[in-house]
């Protein structure tokens, strides 16, 4: 059949699996079959665009591979939609002097979703910050980021003000701060958000003082518009940090009949014994990860969130939670029986989770899905079977309702 003779709408069909399939060496293959191919696999080609740090300091780099490109090819870089940047190693910084780096970020014209590992903003060039704090993104992802002060941080924020919808952070550290003597933030024009994801790590102080900036005085999202809230991995090690979590709940409260309905929340470790309950009012879907990391017993977390199920049901009239996800990653070790945790605290914890989810009427079909990841001293199918008894022995009214599922976890957590 003649390529001219294919329907666009089969072709859009062929190009859109390749592109849900990142599968590249196809759509290279597919670029050279007809010049009318050429277009749409370019835009799949270049869409995302990485730049690592070299082997080596002679080596040669994708980002002054990139600059040639530009120059011999100038319809390339409006095609790129996602930017993911990796800075390397603290004392091994390649972009501070990279001279290409700066052309290169004014070329990228069209970048909607930005990714930083590793960088240490304040030592980029002016015109590479110029370039990045003006444009309009969709998303940010920042892991491991040092910022010279949380003006750079909020004016990474501030020009996307009206097209954010994910903030990702996590590890983030500050060389200065803007805060006054009386512990106040020096008056500068607040711009919010309006994310529609926002995504944590709250570990260190510097992830306390993000989390001061985001929920503070003047906080650059509104709270009112985010509909999915992860927190992957929550800390408790310093006072700070209970600081800055607790202003995170207080903008839950604040905004009570806000677009919030889902809630992911990794392993907490010290959560418990910090912070009171979060509020669930509205909250359709909730996730939360249990380990056994260390002890022969699960974490806390557990009791924290089977007191958050009790609190919400008897407060909140009308909580009407459609799916609950608990993951509980088992590494005990072999010289643990798997029967020792579910001790009287765990078989308590689970018995509120039991009685609070039946009795506000959880809706799903499953309603309550329970993952267990098993460690490798764990990893027979006569212990993922007994795993599988005892949680059903510890939810018995959710397990007759027909509204537990348990199952083994699979992929990443």
């Amino acid at each position: 059949m003649p390529i001219r003779s294919i329907s666009r709408e089969v072709v859009d069909t062929i190009l859109e699996a390749l592109d849900s399939n990142i599968d590249r060496e196809s759509i290279r293959a597919l670029s050279r079959v007809s010049r009318s191919f050429r277009p749409h696999c370019l835009r799949i080609l270049f869409s995302i665009l990485s730049f690592h740090p070299p082997s080596s300091p002679h080596s040669p780099n994708a980002c002054r591979a990139f600059h040639n490109l530009v120059e011999s090819t100038p319809h390339i870089p409006p095609l790129v939609r996602t930017l993911n940047i990796c800075e390397g190693l603290w004392d091994h910084l390649w972009i501070p002097t990279e001279p290409t780096f700066p052309g290169v970020m004014r070329a990228l014209v069209n970048v909607t979703d930005i990714s930083m590992v590793f960088v240490i903003f304040s030592s980029l060039p002016d015109t590479s910050r110029s370039a990045i704090t003006s444009k309009k993104f969709t998303r940010i992802h920042l892991d491991s980021v040092r910022f010279g002060s949380d003006d750079e941080f909020r004016a990474l924020l501030r020009y996307s003000s009206d097209s954010l919808e994910v903030l990702d952070l996590g590890n983030i550290t500050f060389e200065s701060s803007t805060r006054s003597s009386d512990g106040s933030t020096r008056d500068q024009p607040a711009e919010e958000c309006r994310l529609s994801m926002l995504m944590l790590d709250v570990q260190s102080e510097g992830d306390a003082e993000v989390l001061n900036i985001l929920f503070g005085s003047r906080p650059p999202i509104r709270m009112d518009m985010v509909e999915r809230l992860w927190l992957n991995e929550v800390c408790v090690s310093s006072d700070a940090v209970v600081e800055g979590l607790d202003k995170l709940w207080n903008c839950l409260v604040i905004s009570d009949g806000g677009m919030l309905g889902s809630i992911s929340v990794g392993d907490c470790h010290g959560l418990e014994e910090a912070l009171r309950s979060v509020p669930l009012n509205g909250v359709s879907e909730i996730s939360f990860l249990v380990t056994t990391t260390g002890s022969a017993r699960f974490s806390p977390s557990l009791q924290w969130w089977s007191n958050n199920f009790s609190r919400a049901a008897v407060a909140s009239e009308g909580w009407e939670p459609v799916e609950i996800s608990i993951t509980l990653q088992l590494e005990t070790g072999s010289s643990v029986p798997l029967a020792s945790l579910f001790d009287n605290e765990s078989i308590d914890a689970w018995a509120h989770i039991d009685s609070s989810l039946c009795g506000v009427g959880v809706t799903g079909t499953p309603a309550v899905e329970v993952r267990i990841a098993l460690d490798a001293d764990h990893e027979n199918m006569s212990d993922f079977l007994f795993m599988q008894s005892w949680v059903r022995r510890q939810l018995p009214m959710l397990h007759h309702g027909r509204s537990l599922q348990v199952r083994e976890a699979s992929g990443n957590l």
